[in-house]
């Protein structure tokens, strides 16, 4: 697919809980209903990628999987990574304005692809070169250290492998694996909805109520039980550098827990704010708050919410399905990609 230049809308205000809130309106030129930008991240260089999903969740888009990179978060191009349908974005890790990765799902199996020429072609990349099948989740700390997380083994015994690598993806070498418990388990949310990173450190919420987790930029990993009798719905780092873990039941329901010493210990006795909507991800900003990750599946808004978990404000009512802030003082929020849409810029707060 041709990359398609894209242009600014009108400027709308939205009224949410008595704040004014000035959402800028992103056209990326392409219409995709039903389909949204389900994850932003930033590049080492600064580049913006956004991977496309279905909104719906439990459907796969019917349009295929499409990235899209902006050196501002402004103008934005369009990148097909597979044009083939039935099938959902899951994970993107971009390198640099050439370079990015990407994990998409097709049915029950995995796929993982790259790009080093800033998407004009993307080529899948075999399980045999990363050493692993089924990827779920992957990340580079610095450009040339990464990690592949994936699952081996028969439906009864299966077992998680981290894949790394040290030059940039040229070679890699596989971690002892880990029992997953039960074999069913899987990430809760893909997206890295459920997922906390910072510096050489990283949490993942499992489907089972563990925590898989990494302190050395992925060398040694290991789990956390979490004591909160359901899967894993948000990770972040709060006021004191606590972990915050949120599970999220079905019926919206919340329980929370803390931990200072790497789930030596926990405190279940977290109370969180009573505005706070039902939380399937979280992100740390850099003021010490986090902001929810928007979700319409889920009804949950962007919302902001003290480091301290004093108090939270709804920054935006808009549908959304991705959150990224920029250190302009705004959020860039990934939604449907229709006419006059796909990402919205809110004001921070």
């Amino acid at each position: 697919m041709s990359r398609r230049s894209v242009f600014l809308c009108c400027l709308i205000l939205v009224l949410t809980s008595g704040t004014r809130v000035l959402a800028e309106e992103i056209d990326l030129g392409i219409d995709f209903q039903m389909n949204a930008i389900a994850q932003i991240e930033r590049a080492f260089d600064g580049t913006i990628w956004g991977l496309t999903s279905t909104t719906q969740e439990t459907m796969p888009t019917v349009a295929g999987v499409y990235a899209f990179v902006s050196s501002n978060g402004v103008k934005w191009d369009s990148t097909c990574v597979t044009p083939n349908w039935w099938r959902w974005g899951v994970d993107i890790a971009p390198i640099s304005a050439k370079e990015a990765w990407v994990i998409m799902q097709r049915e029950d199996t995995t796929e993982l692809y790259r790009t080093v020429n800033g998407g004009k072609k993307w080529s899948m990349v075999l399980p045999e070169q990363v050493r692993l099948k089924n990827p779920h989740f992957i990340h580079f700390f610095t450009p040339s250290i990464g990690i592949i997380i994936g699952q081996e083994g028969r439906t009864i015994e299966r077992k998680w492998v981290v894949s790394r690598t040290t030059d940039g993806g040229s070679t890699w070498t596989t971690s002892t694996p880990m029992l997953a418990e039960p074999a069913t388990e899987e990430p809760t949310e893909r997206n890295d909805r459920s997922v906390c990173v910072a510096g050489g450190e990283v949490h993942i919420g499992m489907s089972s109520g563990r925590v898989m987790n990494t302190q050395d930029s992925g060398k040694t990993w290991r789990f956390m039980r979490v004591p909160l009798g359901g899967s894993i719905s948000s990770i972040a780092r709060i006021t004191g550098r606590r972990l915050l873990v949120v599970h999220t039941a079905s019926t919206g329901q919340m329980r929370g827990a803390t931990t200072n010493d790497q789930g030596d210990t926990w405190n279940t006795l977290v109370l969180l704010p009573t505005d706070v909507p039902p939380l399937h991800g979280l992100r740390s900003c850099a003021d010490g708050s986090i902001v929810t990750i928007p979700n319409e599946y889920t009804k949950t808004p962007l919302t902001k919410i003290a480091g301290d978990l004093s108090s939270a404000r709804i920054l935006s009512a808009l549908a959304g399905y991705s959150v990224l802030e920029q250190p302009d003082k705004t959020y860039l929020v990934g939604a449907e990609i229709v006419p006059g849409q796909g990402v919205r810029v809110v004001k921070r707060y």
